[in-house]
């Protein structure tokens, strides 16, 4: 429990002074529950954590939103100069994706206005709202599906399907730390993850911040598609492990690998 409170607290120092403030004050049963943190310009100040709620400029927590810390523009702006190194243009790529990696896995989702040139987005141009999502670890998950997803020694293709917020990435990433770390089965197992949107390796500057297992190998922010064939290609995996393959594309590169 102690390390879960303390990696999503490894946000503190990227949010907004004010906003550091309001959130410094809280202890570690709250810290414990906090799933995301939305900033929305003009807007009180959101938590979501099994349940909606906002947060006062006192750190009180409430279900009006009149009582929520209005969060303003600039502590929008300050937040995102704080994650780029107080450069936005360290940030460029990023923009483009819709999405932020910071220490620790947590991932900032961003909206806004869009810049975009004959119907192809380019990035967001005027950010007014942070969805900070707070990554955790649900080590050993996996245990009582390994036996189902191996024949002998041999792991079967396996596709796993829940409703939104079921905790389908998270199983799947406890699944490629036990094939990777050789939990639950005979030996551990050469594993290739593509992760086009960083969800399942949480990697900061190309290195995993979550544990996905000594013998994994990552591939971030790289299409599946592509992904797929660039890992046969250069690590020899003997499993390819990827997130949301609804596209056809994916799943014909999938079953041709």
């Amino acid at each position: 429990m102690q390390d879960i409170i303390e990696r999503c607290r490894k946000v503190l120092p990227f949010l907004a002074p004010g906003l550091r403030r309001i959130f410094e004050g809280f202890d570690g049963a709250f810290w414990s529950k906090l799933e995301e943190i939305r900033l929305r310009a003009g807007k009180p100040l959101q938590i979501e954590g099994g349940v909606s709620a906002f947060v006062s400029q006192r750190g009180e927590v409430t279900i009006d939103p009149t009582r929520g810390y209005t969060v303003e523009e600039e502590d929008i702006y300050r937040t995102l100069q704080l994650i780029g190194g107080n450069s936005l243009y360290a940030l460029e790529e990023e923009l483009k994706e819709g999405f932020i990696t910071i220490p620790g896995g947590h991932r900032i989702g961003l909206s806004g206005e869009c810049l975009s040139t004959e119907g192809r987005l380019l990035r967001v141009k005027r950010i007014t709202s942070l969805n900070i999502r707070l990554t955790r670890e649900l080590i050993g998950i996996a245990d009582a599906v390994l036996p189902y997803i191996f024949e002998g020694s041999r792991p079967l293709r396996t596709l796993i399907l829940s409703p939104p917020q079921g905790g389908k990435t998270s199983l799947l990433r406890d699944i490629i730390r036990s094939m990777g770390n050789g939990e639950g089965i005979d030996f551990p197992l050469k594993v290739g993850v593509v992760d086009e949107r960083n969800e399942i390796s949480g990697s900061y500057q190309g290195i995993p911040q979550l544990d996905i297992g000594f013998c994994t190998d990552a591939l971030c922010c790289c299409p599946k598609k592509e992904g797929v064939f660039l890992l046969l290609r250069s690590m020899g995996p003997q499993v390819i492990a990827t997130d949301e393959i609804g596209k056809p594309g994916i799943l014909n590169s999938l079953r041709r690998s």
